[in-house]
């Protein structure tokens, strides 16, 4: 037991070490337990650096989602030798060079959830840049042959013949002729399977291989169970991150996989590590490389969004839920500069937004069909009338307001107009009132000259407000000087 605490233990071996020790003393104990026996302060404190450090680099330590540690089978001898912890030269001269941890910053199964606009691609996108990415989009007519592969007709170009069987020849060139041929032909899944397997190939002994990701857009937009069929059975991952249980291929597709690994050869290391994780098997590797079985690596990333407001197209079963980890993206209301622009009236996005999802949320009490940060993504950051109309108002008449829910569709409290007069003359006069029924406060701008120090008469907008009704207009430096200073002077003890 130490008394100086964490930040005492400037060699990462240590920090491991005397957690492995309380672990080993105390199996399936919790992290809180252990870390507070062993350093005497609050596991709170360095919590997400300690998990992170554990879930990435640690070779005898796991972190449960349940809080607990548990020890890995490997020889602890090898990572803990009898050093004089300050040496750090005696450290690194006994590390085992040839290791390198995978990182495991991401999940193996994901799946991005919540309403549309949220930017759940757009997260992806950020997340899984310069890597490489396979993309596929779930849909009612999707099946597993789409997704994985099958038979399918193609044309190839071939010589032509004469009865004889020689190449006919017109102006010393051989004559072709398009024909057409029966080849399986791998989709998203096979092809991000086999790639990441190549990967692993060409990765040298003891060197993580390269990622790949296999993104699955709109997953619930189709019948998961038909789609994936028995590759259900490989989303259960094992703590190594490669499927826990493999499946046998059929002759198609076995044919296929072999021709495609017919040069690939995998480092012993890495054979034998994987080898090693399924001791009841013969050379699974092998049997991997000829196609004989499917088995998920741990550098292939099975990505996915699903938009909550279509979870109702084809509805996922607990099952197959419980094999991905799930990421929710609220909304943020964070485009606060832009702007919706009704005939020269202009209002800000922010405010129609809040206020229409606030009033989408008790028409059906269900966050599903608010509108998200990016439902709409103007290049210029200006709404128009014709997108308000077509795009967001013609979603809220048609998705929200179609059984007569939601107080949204009207002019006042009495008076409910219909989508088809936004259309028809007087038709912006009503969005307009519409807008005022909401509550939503017309921006009223000033423009000013943007660069008075090289001349330029460039122009820009500023939003001028009303705070609380008053009739006096405020900049938004000016508001947040008058608002924090409201605050202050009605709490002064503070």
């Amino acid at each position: 037991t130490r008394k100086d605490g964490f930040q005492d233990i400037s060699c990462p071996t240590y920090f491991l070490k005397s957690l492995y020790e309380y672990t080993i003393e105390n199996p399936n104990c919790l992290y809180k337990d252990a870390y507070e026996a062993c350093f005497n302060e609050s596991a709170k404190n360095n919590d997400d650096i300690i998990k992170n450090y554990i879930n990435k680099y640690s070779r005898v330590l796991t972190f449960s989602k349940d809080g607990t540690l548990n020890i890995t089978s490997v020889n602890p001898l090898t990572i803990f030798p009898d050093m004089d912890r300050n040496n750090k030269k005696e450290f690194f001269d006994s590390f085992d060079k040839n290791y390198q941890p995978i990182k495991r910053e991401y999940s193996f199964q994901q799946i991005y959830y919540g309403a549309p606009g949220t930017g759940k691609s757009h997260i992806i996108n950020e997340q899984v840049r310069n890597e490489s990415v396979i993309r596929t989009t779930f849909h009612p007519d999707s099946d597993y042959s789409t997704f994985v592969g099958c038979y399918k007709p193609i044309t190839k170009e071939v010589e032509m013949r004469d009865v004889t069987g020689k190449v006919i020849v017109e102006h010393g060139q051989p004559v072709t002729e398009n024909r057409i041929i029966y080849q399986f032909v791998d989709q998203a899944f096979l092809q991000a399977y086999i790639k990441a397997w190549k990967f692993y190939a060409e990765a040298e002994d003891g060197a993580a291989p390269k990622k790949q990701f296999l993104i699955i857009e709109e997953i619930n937009r189709g019948n998961c169970a038909q789609i994936f069929g028995d590759l259900f059975q490989l989303l259960d991952r094992n703590d190594s991150g490669f499927s826990e249980y493999f499946i046998h291929a059929d002759k198609d597709m076995q044919k296929h996989i072999s021709n495609a690994f017919k040069d690939c050869l995998i480092k012993e290391s890495h054979k034998d590590t994987i080898n090693s994780l399924y001791p009841k098997d013969d050379d699974v590797v092998a049997k991997v490389l000829s196609g004989e079985i499917l088995l998920l690596p741990n550098n292939l990333y099975i990505w996915a969004t699903m938009n909550t407001s279509d979870q109702s197209l084809f509805p996922i079963d607990s099952a197959f839920k419980r094999r991905w980890d799930w990421e929710y993206e609220p909304i943020k209301y964070k485009n606060t500069d832009w702007i919706i622009n009704i005939q020269n009236n202009s209002y800000s996005w922010e405010s129609f937004q809040r206020e229409i999802n606030k009033r989408v949320f008790a028409a059906n009490n269900s966050e599903d069909k608010m509108l998200g940060d990016y439902f709409v993504n103007p290049a210029d950051g200006i709404i128009t009338e014709k997108m308000l109309l077509n795009k967001i108002l013609f979603y809220l008449w048609n998705d929200v307001c179609k059984d007569g829910e939601g107080d949204i569709f009207r002019t006042s409290a009495t008076d409910e107009i219909s989508f088809s007069e936004l259309h028809g003359n007087g038709g912006t006069d009503k969005l307009i009132a519409m807008m005022a029924y909401w509550g939503i406060p017309e921006l009223d701008y000033r423009e000013e000259n943007a660069d008075t120090d090289t001349g330029t008469d460039t122009k820009k907008k500023l939003p001028k407000y009303s705070i609380n009704g008053s009739q006096e207009l405020y900049s938004t430096p000016k508001a947040v000087q008058y608002i924090i200073g409201d605050f202050a002077q009605s709490h002064q003890d503070m």
